[in-house]
């Protein structure tokens, strides 16, 4: 993309008609002629973010609107041989600012300082030398976001798997006391043979009234869980998915009709899932009402026997009960220990999906990884011998730790210690699975803690939830050196020039984006502009745009800028005094006298290097 001119109208820079050229393009002028305000209306016309802080970017945003007032400032760009018109006045949206056009990037010289030395500076530089990865960024969103969903589906599961294990914890001693109260049955049974046959009988009653029981708690279950389904629909069909109405700023056309089409045609299949869910419940509580309607006989019959027994002998009566009771509860306990592994079975299915997911993830962070890889090799043999930049793959580990600390809050247990041991030793898939798996030997053997605090961290984790940890990205951490006499120091180690003068090397190495900078040579000094930074700019120039603001007569002069623009200022108004080549009389007074201290003084120090330099 280029940017081939900027107009504005209202405010300081009131009818400033200002044309670019690809390659270099210089603002010099006197302090308080507009170069900065220039810069600050492009950044805020096209919507760009600082690079820095969110209160510079809050300061870059009010330079823009104290320059602008209540006026417009319009830019025409070129991208890709198709002309685009981007306008934007006070406190207002851009027009004519489209979705996923390449932006320049801006750098004031607070921002060159300061993204050297953010991690995450570092790492958006390297990346902005691989294509556009929005894309990319949101179907990784959409995977984190399945991925837990599926996390809470299966803590849910094993959740309900370990409510019924508690309830099954007794099961053995209930099969123990029936299989006493059969033989204090059969014992009973053969003092009359009258009993043994209204014993057979109440077996017989015990055994479908036990089936009936079992019907009655799927159907509960099954009601209370399509009653469930049907409020959550309800729910939905209360807020509705309507849209917000297409803003006007956004075009006559509404981009979102289909969408909203779709979303009124859901809203009925809401209509239509809340009618069936009501009728499956319907049917659900039909299917109740026979169960206990089949039931009441049954139980009724086996009232009257048990009477009849009670009549026989002492106590009889008593122990059919009992003998009842607890063949109900030996049958309802087996239907529940087949529904706890209905329960397992279902997480291990739904964890064998979510590891598909899992694995597609990191996959996809691995490319990233590698490209980055890639990118920062390239920047390395551009710049060598003396910038490195080197990637080090999932090593920013502080989202990790921070989760962790967050879940163990309240366990008693010592989380800023544990956090980074835990986080240092594993990925956030490792800890979730072997927490859900139970699996302690793991964490205990990896992390180098005792079983007993591995086990009291997977209860923990389990109990409070896994889905803040099993979507966290470990990203990259990117380093960038520079060669200080014979050792690579890394960016802490480094002078504020010494950091610019790393990141504008490495920015120029980029030929794809609009390259804008406010003053570079602030803290560089004249051998590194003459010696790496023209270069660089030259290089850069052949293949990109760039527009720079300076001081320095050396960035137009040895840098070949395509275009010089002097700007001025009466004190209330800035203006372009004149726009020309470099080598345009114009041009070569203006660097003369404004850069150069005077003619005489250029005159003077050509004078002098001439005398030396022959020497």
């Amino acid at each position: 993309m280029i940017i081939r001119r900027m107009q504005v109208e209202g405010g300081f820079l009131d009818g400033l008609d200002l044309r670019f050229e690809p390659g270099l393009n210089v603002l010099i002028g006197g302090r308080g002629t507009g170069k900065s305000s220039v810069i600050e209306l492009i950044r805020y016309a096209l919507d760009i973010r600082g690079q820095s802080d969110d209160e510079d970017a809050k300061r870059s945003r009010e330079q823009a609107l104290s320059v602008l007032q209540d006026g417009q400032v319009t830019l025409a760009l070129d991208d890709d041989a198709n002309d685009l018109l981007v306008s934007r006045s006070a406190n207002t949206e851009p027009e004519g600012l489209e979705r996923g056009l390449s932006r320049p990037l801006i750098f004031s010289q607070k921002d060159v300082e300061a993204v050297g030395l953010s991690v995450r500076g570092r790492l958006n530089i390297v990346d902005l030398f691989s294509p556009d990865s929005t894309a990319q960024r949101a179907v990784e969103r959409r995977r984190v976001t399945q991925v837990q969903s599926l996390t809470t589906e299966i803590r849910g599961l094993l959740r309900e798997a370990d409510e019924i294990a508690e309830r099954l914890g007794g099961a053995d001693s209930v099969r123990a006391e029936l299989t006493r109260a059969e033989a204090r049955a059969a014992e009973m049974s053969k003092t009359s043979q009258q009993l043994d046959q209204k014993q057979k009988q109440l077996d017989e009653l015990a055994a479908q009234g036990a089936v009936l029981a079992v019907r009655a708690d799927a159907l509960r279950r099954a009601l209370e869980a399509a009653t469930g389904y049907r409020d959550g629909v309800a729910e939905s069909q209360l807020f509705g998915f309507g849209l917000d109405e297409w803003p006007a700023t956004g075009g006559t056309t509404d981009l979102l009709s289909p969408a909203r089409a779709k979303l009124t045609q859901a809203e009925k299949h809401l209509d239509e899932a809340h009618t069936l869910l009501t009728a499956a419940i319907a049917d659900i509580e039909t299917a109740v009402k026979a169960v206990e309607r089949e039931k009441a006989p049954l139980e009724e019959q086996a009232r009257t026997i048990r009477r009849d027994v009670e009549g026989l002998k002492e106590g009889a009566g008593a122990a059919a009960r009992q003998l009842a009771n607890l063949r109900e509860q030996v049958t309802q306990l087996d239907a529940l220990k087949a529904l706890r592994l209905q329960k397992i079975e279902r997480a291990g299915r739904v964890q064998k999906q979510r590891s598909t997911v899992l694995d597609e993830l990191d996959q996809q962070r691995e490319e990233r990884s590698a490209e980055r890889q890639r990118v920062a090799q390239m920047l390395t043999n551009s710049l060598a011998p003396s910038v490195r930049v080197k990637i080090r793959q999932a090593a920013q580990l502080g989202e990790f730790i921070a989760a962790i600390t967050n879940a163990l809050r309240g366990s008693g247990l010592r989380y800023n210690e544990l956090a980074p041991a835990l986080a240092s030793t594993m990925t956030p898939r490792e800890l979730v699975e072997a927490v859900e798996n139970a699996n302690t030997a793991f964490i205990s053997k990896t992390a180098k803690i005792s079983g007993d605090r591995a086990l009291r961290i997977a209860t923990q984790l389990r109990t409070g939830g896994t889905e803040a940890l099993i979507g966290i990205g470990l990203d990259d951490l990117a380093d960038f050196e520079l060669l200080d006499h014979a050792d690579f120091k890394a960016m802490d180690e480094l002078s504020v020039g010494q950091r610019c003068t790393v990141v504008l090397s490495i920015l120029l190495q980029n030929p794809d984006r609009i390259l804008i900078v406010d003053q570079p040579e602030d803290h560089l000094d004249n051998a590194f502009i003459a010696g790496t930074l023209i270069g660089a700019i030259r290089n850069r120039s052949s293949q990109g745009q760039l527009i720079f603001s300076t001081h320095n007569a050396n960035i137009p002069v040895l840098g070949e800028a395509a275009r010089v623009i002097r700007l001025e200022s009466n004190g209330k108004r800035g203006f372009v005094l004149h726009a020309e080549p470099l080598d345009h009389p114009k041009s070569v007074a203006a660097i003369t006298s404004i850069m150069e201290g005077g003619n005489e003084a250029f005159q003077k120090r050509a004078s002098f290097y001439r005398r030396f330099s022959n020497e």
